[in-house]
């Protein structure tokens, strides 16, 4: 089971295996805890033991709950290659949970040579496959329509993002630049420029999130 995690800033975990996020903004830099990737890819892995569990007798049951987690790892995967981890304080068992998105490769290759892992062919992981296709539900909430709502307002409403007027932002912004992390939820920063009022021509970071997030940075 791979949860994949595409995070902004560094990741440390420490000895009691917390997982602490540091992010840089400008000359600032934050610290904070973040809730446990490992945890989390937990809760999918015991879902899906009940769901396989279910479908079988009371016999099999046992010897399929019993080698379950020999069977079903659990991985987190760093997707952002610019995120440091720094994982040396952590135990192992944690640490060997936690990787970079260029060592997935070499991890499932280490995982499918160990003694006890388990040989599945081609027919197996397609039923397997099908078997979680046959289960899904599809989500409600129709993500796209509301994205474009988003998109809608924040055009409308981009004056509000600096109280002095309008304001514009563009691709040239951003460029040979690092990212800015909003101080406010961590989500990148837009640079744009005040086009009215008395701070006409001032430049000024905007979360990308606005308007459900309304940080603001000023350009150094």
């Amino acid at each position: 089971m791979i949860e994949c995690k595409n995070l902004y800033g560094n990741i440390e975990i420490n000895s009691n295996g917390d997982f602490i996020r540091t992010f840089s903004y400008g000359r600032h830099s934050k610290k904070e805890g973040i809730y446990s990737p490992i945890t989390q890819n937990r809760r999918h892995l015991e879902l899906i033991k009940q769901i396989r569990g279910a479908e079988k007798n009371a016999l099999l049951r046992i010897a399929f709950e019993k080698n379950f987690y020999n069977n079903y790892r659990s991985v987190v995967v760093l997707a952002n290659p610019k995120t440091v981890l720094n994982a040396k304080f952590a135990k192992k068992e944690v640490r060997n949970q936690v990787i970079r998105a260029d060592q997935l490769a070499e991890y499932i290759r280490k995982v499918d040579a160990e003694p006890d892992a388990m040989s599945s062919n081609e027919k197996y992981m397609e039923n397997l496959a099908q078997f979680f296709v046959s289960i899904h539900k599809k989500p409600k909430a129709d993500y796209t329509e509301k994205f474009r709502i988003l998109v809608n307002e924040t055009d409308s409403d981009t004056s509000e993002v600096y109280p002095s007027g309008e304001v514009q932002s563009g691709p040239d912004a951003e460029s040979n630049q690092d990212v800015i992390i909003c101080p406010k939820c961590g989500a990148p920063m837009v640079r744009c420029k005040a086009t009215k009022g008395q701070n006409a021509g001032n430049e000024f970071y905007g979360c990308s999130k606005f308007p459900k997030c309304r940080g603001i940075l000023n350009v150094q």
